[in-house]
This record gives C-alpha cells, structure tokens and sequence, in this order.
C-alpha cells in the first residue's frame, strides 16, 4: 500500500492565508511608538514633540499617564499624509 500525502493547490493556500491576514488585521492591536521612535522617524527632538502636544499641535496621541505617552502608527501615517504639500 502506498501512502498519499493531500496535495494542496497553491492558489487555495494563497488565498486561505490572504483571508486570514484579512481576519487577523480585524483583531489586531495598534501598533503603537513612543515619542523617542517618532522624534528619530521625523529627525525633530523630543522636546519639539512635547511642545505641540502643549500647543495642540502634531499627531494624535495616546497618554497612558503622565509620563507614559504613545503615537499610534496609524495616526502618525494620517498626520505625514495631511501635511504633503504638493508643488504647483
């Protein structure tokens, strides 16, 4: 007796994992920066980022505590987009 594996098509793999990736981005938790990560990203100090959040100013962001703040990616990602200014 032979033994037989299950071949799997490679298109309904491909598309078993891209609705999964679908599913799993439903679920996923932001990812989220510090103000150190954004500041390197953007090549502005920390303290600029501390003076617009003073100032209403900048991204969206997330204050966990007084000491503890975050940037969502997303977020961040939204403001660059808002702030391109295209030549005329």
């Amino acid at each position: 007796m032979q033994a037989t594996s299950a071949s799997i098509n490679p298109v309904d793999s491909a598309k078993f994992f891209d609705q999964m990736q679908k599913l799993m981005a439903d679920f996923s938790v932001p990812i989220m920066m510090d103000e150190k990560e954004l500041s390197t990203r953007w090549g502005i100090s920390v303290r600029t980022l501390q003076n617009w959040r003073n100032n209403k100013k900048g991204p969206t962001y997330v204050k966990l505590n007084s000491d503890i703040v975050r940037y969502k990616i997303s977020d961040v990602i939204e403001y660059e987009n808002r702030t391109v200014i295209q030549p005329t």
